[in-house]
């Protein structure tokens, strides 16, 4: 369910910058680009899922999904803003790593309850952007 919604708002940034729509097959593509920057924790939260709810793994695991999402679409935001391609596969890689160490450190300390609060998170996505 992430990959789809992070492919769906690749492909809505996509079109809000560049007003062509990217194939669900072409956001789907860059993913993997992500996912081998941030192996172990894609990693860990591929373990979670098959794990029962355990309150602290779980916050973990969110606040790593969060930060994840951010990173890519602060990513994709920064690489189409600058005019660059979405497929120059390294540096999509940079700036995640810049933009990941971001939403780590923005989130840290974050309660669950934090995450599903609308303001607090815009304030952060405010930061990254």
């Amino acid at each position: 369910m992430l990959p789809a919604t992070q492919a769906a708002a690749i492909v809505s940034l996509s079109y809000l910058y560049t007003g062509e729509i990217l194939s669900s097959k072409a956001a789907f593509a860059l993913l993997p680009a992500f996912a081998s920057e941030a192996a172990t924790t894609t990693l860990f939260l591929w373990v979670k899922s098959f794990l029962p709810p355990t309150g602290v793994i779980d916050i973990a695991a969110a606040v790593i999904a969060v930060s994840i999402t951010l990173a890519i679409l602060a990513t994709v935001n920064s690489v189409l803003a600058s005019g660059a391609k979405l497929e120059e596969e390294e540096l999509l890689k940079s700036k995640f790593r810049t933009y990941r160490k971001q939403a780590e450190t923005a989130l840290k300390g974050l309660a669950l309850t934090d995450l599903k609060d609308l303001p607090s998170l815009k304030g952060i996505i405010e930061k990254l952007l």
